[in-house]
């Protein structure tokens, strides 16, 4: 397992990934070359040989936040830890570019997500009614979750 930084080229295998790791809600090619535009340089890979398993996005929000913009682990390797690897590679990259906080956005009815986020020492700071456009599990609603670096 190697994680790297995204190159632009590795935007069009994320297509598969997202919809392979989110049934509902995945974004599409447009909304991943936006994201990774708008992250300037804040966007991993994890490749199992050439193969990409895994990916995560930092965008900055100011000049002491950042978010989580996305992070998405093919479904043949979850639960396995390499969605928490992801997620503390990106804060050592937020915290290199001075960032003191993460944070994200995540569905109320992901448990697997949340566990996930609090084992990395994330906390819920806000329900979010209706957040999602689509239904997952029957609710629209996120929780907001930060961790200071």
């Amino acid at each position: 397992m190697n994680i790297r930084k995204m190159k632009k080229s590795d935007i069009k295998k994320l297509v598969n990934l997202e919809e392979k790791a989110f049934p509902i809600g995945p974004y599409d090619y447009n909304m991943l070359r936006l994201s990774y535009k708008l992250s300037r340089g804040m966007s991993i890979v994890l490749e199992d040989s050439a193969r990409i398993i895994g990916y995560a996005m930092g965008i900055g929000i100011d000049e002491i936040h950042c978010d989580v913009e996305s992070i998405a682990i093919d479904p043949d390797y979850q639960g396995m830890g390499f969605g928490k690897k992801m997620l503390l590679s990106l804060e050592e990259i937020m915290r290199s570019r001075g960032y003191k906080s993460s944070v994200l956005e995540v569905r109320e009815k992901n448990s697997g997500a949340i566990r996930m986020y609090t084992s990395a020492g994330y906390i819920i700071s806000e329900f979010l009614e209706n957040y999602y456009e689509e239904m997952y599990e029957g609710s629209r609603n996120a929780f907001r979750m930060v961790k200071n670096l």
